[in-house]
């Protein structure tokens, strides 16, 4: 009796340890509830000039530290832009440098051991947004309303000096998907708080995207682990703007670890004043910027777009980016930030500031070691 007693009591202990293994597996391996984040730009894309990562020579290259500030602040997660396209062979299997790889790894994995989730974009593939067939790019096609002469007229080489070779989409996207699929071989193994994005801000024609993004994810899925149930994001095209929609999206329809993903720099010529790289009507021009009816009215429709393909799909919304650069006055950039933050959160939207520590739309000032207060306060009015 004795025996049996104790052989009992073993066995609950025993049952006991795997419940909680088990629970403590669901946990670790489910997708990461979201809420807000920010945004680590130009520090792995450069495909502006800003340098290199071997160079050394951009001003906005990582730093350890500032995994702790980032956590410290209150964000969850952090997007993390990377200019894989820029460290690939031009040519089959188009191989991405194992340097990349490295620095890349150790940088996800800091985050990921402080507790904080990361969303890995492919950002700066100018490749294919900037290519220069008119039947892959809205911006070339005089038939369409996202047609620009400026760059409609450009020359054969791409719009960037780094892409001195002349690109024909139909097989730059075979290069696209080679470079998905080392980056997911490659990931595999990673737990879900690491997210896939698939490409930043496309701007090609719909119809070629949703062909692209469907063969993509379906590359991915296929690569097996951790990757066949992994959270991957998924922007319209145009820009990610309001003229892409979420709604133009054509993903597939049982895949539940999808998310959208859109950019809210709305009203364009206000949040990029003073930068002469943006298109705006009048780059010296001065705008500010209250909470009006009339300038949250675009806002608004953006947001309720948004929503309701949420809603229509069941799936979960990303705002990407937002933000508003130094040139605009700091009372506008506070008031902008705060609204365009809680009608995100107000629509159940996850969101993510653009940017970390950029001189243009920073959080945080690099030179001084100190976070911009008046832009916390908007981000995180409670804390």
């Amino acid at each position: 009796m004795i025996k049996f007693k104790l052989y009992l009591v073993i066995l609950i202990i025993f049952m006991v340890i795997l419940i909680i293994l088990n629970s403590t597996m669901i946990k670790f391996t489910k997708s990461p509830e979201l809420k807000r984040g920010i945004n680590l730009g130009n520090m792995f894309e450069s495909p502006w000039g800003e340098g290199t990562i071997e160079s050394g020579d951009n001003p906005n290259l990582f730093k350890d530290e500032y995994v702790k500030i980032i956590k410290n602040y209150g964000f969850d997660f952090v997007r993390l832009p990377v200019a894989f396209s820029i460290y690939a062979d031009v040519e089959a299997p188009y191989k991405i440098e194992d340097g990349l790889f490295n620095k890349i790894d150790y940088v996800i994995n800091l985050f990921l051991n402080n507790g904080l989730t990361v969303i890995l974009d492919l950002h700066g593939y100018d490749e294919i947004n900037f290519n220069k067939d008119p039947r892959y790019n809205p911006m070339r096609d005089p038939s369409n309303p996202q047609y620009n002469p400026s760059i409609a007229n450009e020359v054969d080489v791409n719009v960037l000096p780094r892409i001195n070779r002349k690109i024909d989409i139909l097989k730059e996207k075979e290069r696209f998907k080679g470079i998905w699929l080392q980056i997911a071989n490659h990931y595999k193994n990673y737990e879900k708080v690491l997210l896939f994005e698939l490409l930043n801000e496309p701007s090609v024609d719909i119809n070629l995207y949703n062909k692209l993004i469907k063969d993509t994810i379906s590359i991915i899925r296929n690569t097996g682990s951790n990757n066949k149930n992994r959270d991957i994001v998924v922007s319209p095209t145009w820009y990610s703007t309001e003229w892409g929609l979420l709604k133009y999206l054509d993903i597939p329809k049982n895949d539940k670890h999808i998310i959208g993903t859109f950019h809210l720099y709305n009203p364009f010529d206000f949040t990029h004043q003073g930068f002469t790289w943006a298109a705006i009507k009048d780059p010296k021009a001065k705008y500010s910027w209250e909470e009006t009816e009339e300038n949250t009215k675009e806002i608004k429709k953006i947001m309720n777009e948004a929503n309701a393909w949420s809603k229509k799909t069941g799936l979960k919304v990303l705002m990407g980016e937002f933000g508003a650069g130094q040139f605009a006055d700091m009372n506008s950039r506070v008031a902008w930030t705060n609204y365009v933050a809680r009608l995100a959160e107000k629509n159940g939207f996850v969101w993510a500031y653009w940017d970390f520590c950029t001189q243009s739309f920073g959080f945080y000032n690099r030179s001084t070691n100190a976070y911009h207060s008046e832009i916390y306060k908007a981000l995180f009015p409670n804390k």
